[in-house]
């Protein structure tokens, strides 16, 4: 049974995708991961505090590269698990999650683009060789993982869609603006956890990491998604 949180979500997408055409192409799906899809995770990961800016150093956007390599792995190998168990919901679950974490790495790796071959080279000796490895390893596991979620025309675009965009609502469930809400997830909060506090714009956002590497975590009261395969 949905919760009434989830029935939100669920009618907010239902309204969305009722508003899109009946029938979606690839084409549609690609100007959607390129448009609003792209924004709504560039937006998660800024009111989180993980955004990059002009102010980053070589040797900091590195580390936001490897860091998000490491996390975009673990997705794929989650996908390539649900391809192996032929479990059709984490198959997409993890179709999604693999696109969403490419995105973020996508923004990491232009922003590392905007250095030169040479810093970044002097900024490479500050990690050791399996944080480099990631580098190599995410471009080979990318489109086995992509392609064993997948299947043969398993999830058609639009159903891709109405899933992104539950899943991105989803998200929006780790932060808030709500000072009294992050009040609540503070004195709720798991042992090896802090609250995280950006600005932006002069507001604030307010989230829950794991202090031992930054990991975005769920809060109490969050509200698991059910996606909607048919």
């Amino acid at each position: 049974m949905c919760t009434k949180t989830e029935k939100e979500i669920v009618t907010k997408v239902t309204k969305q995708a009722k508003g899109k055409k009946a029938v979606m192409t690839n084409e549609d799906l690609q100007a959607y991961l390129e448009g609003d899809f792209k924004q709504s995770v560039v937006d998660f990961n800024n009111r989180c505090g993980k955004g990059v800016s002009d102010q980053h150093t070589c040797t900091q956007v590195l580390q936001l590269v490897i860091n998000q390599n490491k996390v975009v792995i673990e997705e794929c190998l989650e996908s390539l698990v649900a391809f192996q168990q032929r479990d059709t919901t984490e198959r997409l679950d993890g179709l999604i999650d693999v696109y969403v974490t490419k995105t973020m790495l996508d923004e990491f790796m232009e922003a590392l683009d905007k250095f030169s071959d040479e810093e970044v080279t002097e900024a490479s000796l500050n990690f050791n060789e399996d944080d480099l490895l990631t580098l190599q390893l995410v471009p080979q596991l990318l489109n086995p993982a992509i392609v064993a979620a997948s299947g043969i025309n398993l999830f058609n675009p639009k159903r891709f869609y109405i899933n992104s965009e539950l899943i991105l609502e989803n998200n929006r469930m780790k932060y808030t603006d709500d000072y009294e809400k992050m009040l609540t997830w503070k004195e709720n909060m798991q042992e090896g956890c802090q609250i995280k506090t950006t600005t932006i714009d002069g507001k604030d956002w307010y989230c829950i990491i794991r202090t031992e590497d930054g990991k975005i975590m769920k809060s109490f009261d969050f509200v698991p998604v059910t996606l909607n395969l048919y």
